[in-house]
């Protein structure tokens, strides 16, 4: 349930996002379509959480659970910044 109301929030916050942006650019303070750089950091955010959780699962719940929850969301994300930057 609670990864459902998270890809909701993410829609919701991409949707708003979006609009706000179309109406930065019908006043010109924005280029034109630069609200569609919107959908693709959604779609990437998701996919990330997807793999977050995954991570998370491989390392922490199935080998029996962790004393310490919070080390599995630091050591996820120390993992996504290796891979960001070992790929340039």
């Amino acid at each position: 349930m609670f990864g459902l109301l998270v890809a909701l929030a993410l829609a919701i916050a991409a949707v708003v996002t979006a609009r706000d942006l179309r109406g930065a650019e019908s006043v010109g303070r924005l280029r034109t379509n630069a609200h569609t750089i919107v959908g693709d950091l959604a779609i990437i955010t998701f996919i990330m959480g997807i793999v977050d959780a995954i991570v998370f699962n491989m390392f922490f719940v199935s080998v029996g659970g962790c004393s310490e929850p919070w080390m599995g969301f630091a050591l996820a994300h120390y993992l996504y910044i290796i891979v960001i930057y070992s790929n340039g």
